[in-house]
């Protein structure tokens, strides 16, 4: 999430099926808000916003 940006980044919102597809896609809030009914977060290579901020293990659901 890029507050200043206003933007979501999600990791591979297709699942790991179709090698073709785009690692991540970043959208506006509202576009993410109007697509996806819930966030599921999980580790990545790259600290999520919460672990970068100090807040638990990066894993859990928004």
């Amino acid at each position: 999430m890029d507050r200043e940006a206003g933007t979501v980044t999600v990791t591979n919102p297709w699942g790991p099926g179709d090698p073709n597809a785009p690692k991540t896609v970043t959208m506006t809030y509202d576009e993410y808000r109007e697509t996806f009914g819930r966030t599921t977060v999980g580790r990545t290579e790259d600290p999520g916003f919460l672990q970068r901020h100090g807040i638990g293990d990066g894993v859990g659901v928004l």
